[in-house]
């Protein structure tokens, strides 16, 4: 019988040598042994709103730990491009922010 590789991890799982942290787009379950399964903690993300995330674009925009040294300028059509785009991913959104970020001259007029 060939072994799986979820089951091949069971036993280092188990004696505490490896933590398994992960996420994933699809449901685990699915790819791992239910032996597997049954020792680990599954939480499921829900999609954020619209509306709660273009909140976090514009804190992102603003914080100074964030995107606020590049001066960035975002209309309302462009704000609600981000916040739909990612389909309820908020990581998706602020990361599409950033590369825009980071790809525009500092100089470029909108």
């Amino acid at each position: 019988m060939e072994q799986n590789t979820s089951d091949a991890l069971l036993g280092c799982f188990e004696a505490g040598y490896i933590l398994l942290i992960g996420s994933a787009t699809e449901n685990p379950a699915f790819s791992l042994t239910r032996a597997l399964v049954s020792r680990v903690s599954l939480f499921e993300f829900k999609k954020i709103g619209v509306d709660d995330i273009k909140k976090t674009l514009l804190r992102a925009i603003d914080a100074q730990a964030g995107l606020k040294n590049f001066n960035i300028r975002i209309d309302v059509d462009s704000l609600t491009y981000f916040a739909t785009a990612c389909d309820g991913d908020v990581r998706s959104a602020l990361n599409g922010l950033e590369i825009g970020a980071l790809t525009t001259s500092l100089n470029a007029v909108g």
